[in-house]
């Protein structure tokens, strides 16, 4: 849904199409402004896993949109931000532990911190890399980001920021050279984060690599890091 353009025909859409959904991920933030602008109304997100079945949904209508829970659908977090539900697809009479961290609001609404694996420790601090891209993307600099964690260099732990950059963050590139536009990323991180948890490595590149599910080609990524610089 994030490829869509501006140049499809949107006028013959809004006659035929009543409502989209999207699933599968969460749609980003621009797409979804996109798409109202365009269409007339936003995609109706739905979260969930084959393994769960659906379990809230959401429509963008800002930046700080929450999910809410499916009819049915029972909602907790444990200390750790693990989601937990009671689900009538799975077992209406027991939580179910899922793979996301959350964090709770009023009337049971949430917002999905990303999965428990992506919540790292560094430099003995817990840290979303889900909230870090977050950050990234705000900087309008930043199309895409995705932040890793790197194998070991002697005894510390090393993060790295994949990032697809604007047509402003470009501009800096270009002109300016890797250097001055990692460090400009930096500097708006530091409003968010310690300085002791922000990426010491940075690639930037035209796509996020993915594979034919068009999920995170992982294997490329760390590719993306093989020399040293």
């Amino acid at each position: 849904m994030k490829r869509l353009h501006a140049d499809l025909p949107w006028s013959e859409v809004r006659q035929k199409l009543i409502r989209i959904f999207s699933s599968g991920g969460p749609l980003s933030t621009d797409a979804a402004k996109e798409l109202y602008e365009w269409y007339g109304q936003s995609a109706t997100e739905v979260y969930g896993s084959s393994e769960t079945g659906g379990i809230a949904w959401r429509i963008q209508y800002s930046d700080d949109a929450k999910w809410h829970p499916l009819p049915g659908i029972t909602i907790k977090i444990d200390e750790h931000s693990r989601l937990h539900i009671k689900s009538p697809h799975i077992d209406a009479n027991h939580w179910h532990a899922t793979d996301d961290a959350v964090q709770l609001h009023e009337n049971d609404t949430f917002t999905l911190l990303g999965r428990i694996d992506r919540i790292i420790k560094l430099e003995e601090k817990r840290l979303s890399l889900v909230e870090m891209e977050q950050a990234l993307l705000q900087t309008g600099l930043v199309q895409e980001a995705y932040c890793m964690l790197l194998p070991k260099q002697g005894y510390r732990d090393i993060l790295g920021a994949v990032i697809v950059p604007t047509a402003t963050g470009n501009n800096l590139l270009n002109n300016e050279g890797k250097s001055a536009l990692g460090k400009t990323l930096k500097q708006s991180l530091l409003h968010h984060f310690e300085l002791s948890l922000l990426p010491r490595k940075w690639r930037f590149v035209s796509h996020i690599p993915v594979n034919e599910q068009d999920k995170i080609n992982h294997k490329a990524m760390h590719a993306l890091f093989a020399n040293d610089n």
